[in-house]
């Protein structure tokens, strides 16, 4: 299991990608649109994870709906 940290922002998302074994697997800085999400998206696809994002005003909004369908989001 892969446990991922979100902290959003207006332009831009870190996401801390961390699994029960190895540790930290990684930090990857995004922007916050449709290209950054689907690049998270894509780096999960396939591995089972549990995501927390920090909701801050409504920026957190569309990425939390792409990574509950786990679909492409759109702008």
């Amino acid at each position: 299991m892969i446990s991922v940290g979100v902290d959003v922002g207006k332009r831009s998302f870190q996401a801390y990608l961390k699994d029960d074994r190895d540790g930290i697997l990684g930090e990857l800085s995004l922007p916050n649109d449709s290209l950054g999400i689907q690049g998270l998206i894509e780096t999960l696809k396939g591995r089972e994870a549990k995501a927390v994002l920090e909701a801050t005003g409504n920026k957190w909004i569309k990425l939390y709906d792409a990574l509950e369908l786990g679909a492409p989001a759109s702008s």
